[in-house]
């Protein structure tokens, strides 16, 4: 189970949470959680944020490529002499 989370990208702080809650070693009660969802959720809009950031670069070096790198078919284009 470790594994699989950690595994999934959950946090280890989040780990351990869900290791004590189902093993019962703490006491555990209704506004548990609630805390551990908002700290969920919050884990949530950071990895959405993560994501945005990460399309947002993926998406310049996109374009980057597009605009500026040679297609293949040009580049061999120019090796040859043009066609």
């Amino acid at each position: 189970m470790i594994r699989d989370l950690i595994g999934a990208g959950v946090p280890t702080r989040f780990v351990k949470i869900v290791l004590d809650r189902r093993s019962g070693a703490t006491a555990w009660t209704s506004a548990c959680d609630d805390i551990l969802a908002g700290m969920v959720r919050d884990q949530i809009a950071d990895l959405d944020a993560k994501i945005t950031c990460l399309a947002t670069s993926k998406d310049a070096l996109v374009q980057f490529l597009a605009e500026a790198a040679p297609t293949v078919d040009d580049s061999e284009s120019t090796a040859t002499g043009g066609a």
